[in-house]
């Protein structure tokens, strides 16, 4: 129960942040870039400390597919952000779930069973899709950029899943990920003429990062006393929830009644897919 806890409110944390990011590039306090620095700068302090206090045993030999991860990792994470710029909040979050049933669809093509409740919640998930999509529930406003965010997890995962399974140590890879791509976005933010540590000044970007920290500790430490499934199936419908009430309370998004239908549909659909495995 403290489990479950703990990831509904580091979800919505992370939809705090999320919200927070949003309206602080649409006000022109920040750039996406200066939101993309933030936003894996806390990941990147994370796994450095955890380095640093648990020395990896493995190390990182699969260069290639590692080389692949960090360069679709900075693409998916860029693409997000312009995602989460121009969609409603409801569409985003609503569009992101497809991710689940899309690695699901990977695992059948090279070689893996899914069960009966998994293909049920797939048909679940992508009906509450369509019943947005037909009723007009589905603003088309950076709908594109929603998809391709939605799509390249595929990719990047499977990276990740490869390298892991094939010697790669986790915590390292995932350590070194985050430093690039926080240098990375710290430098485009820098070329841009913005200082992100200079903007640390201002309170709603503290604010932003304050509430990054605060969601991914209570993720990771609600991870390590839960499940796997129901971790995911929580945070995931958490995370639909969660953006379905912030496009309603904070964007003035349409047509609630129809996004509730729809996010009851898609929970259901989330909840099979990770407890039918």
């Amino acid at each position: 129960m403290l489990g479950l806890f703990l990831t509904v409110l580091g979800t919505i944390f992370d939809e705090v942040t999320t919200s927070i990011g949003k309206i602080a590039i649409k006000s022109k306090v920040e750039n996406v870039f200066t939101f993309g620095f933030l936003s894996n700068l806390v990941c990147a302090l994370f796994f450095l400390v955890l380095i640093m206090v648990r020395l990896p045993e493995q190390g990182i030999s699969l260069w290639p597919t590692f080389l692949i991860r960090i360069v679709s990792e900075t693409i998916l994470s860029f693409i997000t952000i312009l995602a989460i710029v121009k969609c409603t909040r409801s569409t985003f979050g609503f569009i992101r779930v497809g991710t689940i049933p899309l690695l699901l669809v990977v695992d059948v093509i090279i070689g893996y069973s899914i069960s009966n409740f998994q293909i049920l919640g797939i048909v679940f998930v992508t009906f509450s899709l369509l019943y947005l999509f037909l009723n007009h529930g589905l603003d088309k406003r950076g709908l594109g950029l929603a998809i391709l965010a939605t799509i390249l997890p595929v990719v990047t995962i499977s990276l990740a899943k490869y390298d892991f399974n094939h010697g790669n140590s986790i915590e390292l890879e995932q350590g070194v990920v985050y430093i690039v791509m926080t240098i990375l976005f710290f430098i485009m933010a820098l070329r841009s003429k913005e200082n992100p540590f200079v903007l640390f000044k201002k309170p709603l970007v503290m604010l932003q990062f304050a509430a990054q920290a605060l969601g991914a500790v209570l993720l990771t430490y609600s991870f390590n006393i839960m499940t796997p499934s129901v971790h995911t199936a929580a945070k995931r419908a958490t995370s639909v929830a969660a953006a379905v009430a912030s496009g309603k309370l904070v964007f003035k998004e349409k047509k609630i009644i129809l996004k509730i239908v729809a996010l009851v549909i898609c929970i259901l659909g989330i909840i099979l897919l990770a407890v039918g495995k």
